[in-house]
């Protein structure tokens, strides 16, 4: 038999913030890979690795987010599953709007 838990609204707010941090922190990432680099460089190494930090690090928060995010609402945890799941979601689509602004 199956065990329906109680879905707990700070849990769903906890997997959230967790996603839309791992966001924050790729990005953050991105914009020190571009520093590191320099801006002196003619070829545009420092776009290169702000493209290529910020692709990874995206490709990875999404793994991330979606396995663990699925091994949660399986395992009963739902809750904290489905907000890394929202979170992941809101901040890919955050993410996409400020590139889109830029």
């Amino acid at each position: 038999m199956i065990e329906t838990s109680t879905f707990r609204g700070f849990r769903v707010v906890l997997g959230a913030l967790i996603a839309l941090a791992a966001h924050a922190l790729t990005f953050i990432a991105a914009l020190m890979a571009g520093r590191i680099v320099g801006s002196e460089a003619a070829d545009m190494r420092d776009l290169g690795a702000i493209v290529g930090t910020l692709v990874v690090g995206q490709a990875l928060v999404a793994l991330a987010c979606l396995a663990f995010g699925i091994v949660l609402i399986v395992r009963g945890k739902r809750d904290l599953g489905v907000g890394l799941l929202v979170g992941w979601l809101l901040g890919s689509i955050a993410g996409w709007l400020v590139i889109q602004s830029g």
